[in-house]
Formats: structure tokens, C-alpha cells, sequence
């Protein structure tokens, strides 16, 4: 069987931790996703997504750097896995991420479809549900804002001892 290898290069506003998370925690995953996955995140463990119609294994895991798992479509030939690699960079101090995939071994006749599904099913979605994590926590704050909950973490966050720490120049002190 011919097969060909997909590469993709996807910045995502989410730390690698958050997108380490969000593809090998079963609960994160169906959120992002919105379809039912299963996942025993273990080297060696199997997993289960969209349904069953994608299903593997767990071959390695390096947390929050990266991921490598044998996949499958119901619809390949029996027998047939791809191999999927996920490898995550850490930019912006942290908080976002270059993720590199590299899924070889993929029938020929499906490389198109597979990868505009990593663009609609995976990138577009996760995008969009990291979008929304960080909007709930400022919708969160501004609800507790307004019913005047929670108030003391600001008074926290504003003491002297944090204003004195701040980066500028020195203040000179009296004679």
C-alpha cells in the first residue's frame, strides 16, 4: 500500500501543558473535540476518538514535550497503523505553543481528507477551546467583579511589597 506523511506547524495560545493536556486526557479531549474519546494515557495503553472511528496506541510519552501513538482508521485495511508525533515547544514565556505533527505511514488514498480533518477537528477546535478557557476565567472574574465577590485578590495583588518589585528605574532615597 502507498502511503504518504503529513506535516503540519500550529501555534496555539495555550501552554504545553494545556495542549499536552488536551490530547491525552480523555475529559479534555472530548471537550475540545466535542465527540466521545477514550484514552489510557500510558505508554502502551490504548485509545479510542470520534466515536471509534479512530482508534491506537500509546507508545511514548514525555509530559508536556511530546506524544507518540500508532493510530488508525476503522476504514484502513485491518492491520494498517499510521504513526502520529506530536512535539510541543513552548513560545511566549510559556504561555502558547508550536506544535509539530508528523503522521507518516498514511494510506495515500486518505491523505487529503486526513489532512484537512487535522485542520477542522483538531487545530480549528482546539484553537477555539483554548480561546474559550481563557475567556471563562475573565468572564469568571468580571462576574465576581460585579457581584463584588472575591474582592480581596485584587487588594492582593496591589500591596507595597509588589508595587517596590516592579522593573523601572531606581527612586532615589532621601539624603
Amino acid at each position: 500500500m502507498e502511503t504518504s506523511t503529513i506535516k503540519h506547524g500550529v501555534t496555539l495560545n495555550a501552554s504545553p501543558h494545556e495542549v499536552y493536556e488536551a490530547l491525552i486526557d480523555p475529559a479534555k479531549h472530548t471537550a475540545f473535540s466535542g465527540a466521545p474519546a477514550e484514552i489510557n494515557a500510558k505508554p502502551g495503553g490504548k485509545f479510542s476518538f470520534y466515536g471509534g472511528q479512530l482508534e491506537g496506541t500509546t507508545l511514548e510519552l514525555e509530559k508536556d514535550r511530546r506524544i507518540v501513538q500508532n493510530w488508525r482508521s476503522t476504514n484502513w485495511p485491518k492491520g494498517h497503523y499510521s504513526r502520529v508525533t506530536y512535539e510541543l515547544t513552548p513560545l511566549a514565556e510559556g504561555r502558547a505553543t508550536l506544535l509539530l505533527l508528523s503522521h507518516s505511514e498514511v494510506p495515500l488514498q486518505d491523505a487529503a481528507d486526513i489532512n484537512r480533518g487535522w485542520h477542522t477537528y483538531y487545530w480549528t477546535k482546539m484553537a477555539a477551546y483554548f480561546r474559550e478557557q481563557t475567556v471563562a476565567v475573565v468572564r469568571r472574574f468580571m462576574e465576581e467583579f460585579k457581584n463584588k465577590a472575591n474582592l480581596n485578590i485584587v487588594d492582593e495583588l496591589f500591596t507595597p511589597a509588589f508595587v517596590l518589585h516592579l522593573p523601572g528605574p531606581e527612586v532615589p532615597r532621601g539624603p
